[in-house]
């Protein structure tokens, strides 16, 4: 199994949504900053927003599309062409829409290992768990260690049966049944 960088290039990795304290931006910070101090091959593609986007800007090793419509995100994972998607939330969630898109496109999930998010990756088989607390340094090292195994169709159909086209609406009428 292959490292998912491509050649000479960098490793892209994807962080979706909006990315505030509670879902990883410090721990994202920490980790393009160490990407910057050791000059690693590692690019951070948010796809999405956080709460501390010119600080990230600054180390030179992120960029950041801002807000988007839910329809485009397929469209803007692609343009981002990553090889994996890193989900830094450092609080334990309750499903994660994110995951659900990650693997809908087909890229490697990195979390680490706590809530929602950990026990469907575990239930698929696929995807990286990292302790919670992993160092930067670590955190950065195991992106550029990983070699994913081939992407299981079968996991996509299999972990996002449900369209989450409209999540909110989506959300709250299961919550009324």
């Amino acid at each position: 199994v292959a490292s998912p960088r491509q050649g000479n290039r960098p490793l892209r990795v994807a962080v979706i949504g909006a990315i505030g304290l509670h879902k990883g931006s410090a721990v994202l910070l920490e980790c393009a900053a160490d990407a910057s101090e050791r000059e690693l091959p590692v690019e951070f593609h948010v796809v999405g927003f956080t709460d501390r986007d010119e600080q990230l800007l600054a180390t030179g090793k992120v960029s950041i599309t801002g807000p988007y419509e839910q329809e485009d995100l397929p469209k803007l994972l692609r343009r981002a062409n990553c090889q994996i998607a890193w989900i830094p939330s450092i609080w334990p969630e309750t499903f994660c829409y994110t995951l659900s898109e990650t693997i809908q496109g087909g890229l490697y999930p990195v979390a680490f290992d706590i809530g929602a998010v950990a026990e469907r990756m575990r239930a698929l088989d696929w995807g990286e768990l990292l302790p919670l607390g992993t160092p930067a340094s670590d955190v950065n090292d195991c992106f550029l260690d990983l070699k994913p195994p081939l992407f299981p169709a079968e996991s996509a159909e299999k972990n996002c049966r449900t369209s989450y086209d409209r999540y909110l609406r989506d959300y709250y009428e299961d919550l009324a049944l």
